[in-house]
């Protein structure tokens, strides 16, 4: 399923409970499933 993507959501709270979110692309996916993402 990993493989099948190219971009992933990140989202956080903020102190106030408000939810951001950011595009994350997938940079690199290891053989242990360890995935690396970039965002600008």
């Amino acid at each position: 399923m990993l493989t099948s993507c190219d971009t992933a959501m990140l989202v956080t709270q903020t102190s106030d409970e408000q939810l951001r979110s950011r595009p994350m692309a997938v940079a690199d996916i290891h053989a242990d499933c360890s995935v690396w993402f970039v965002t600008s």
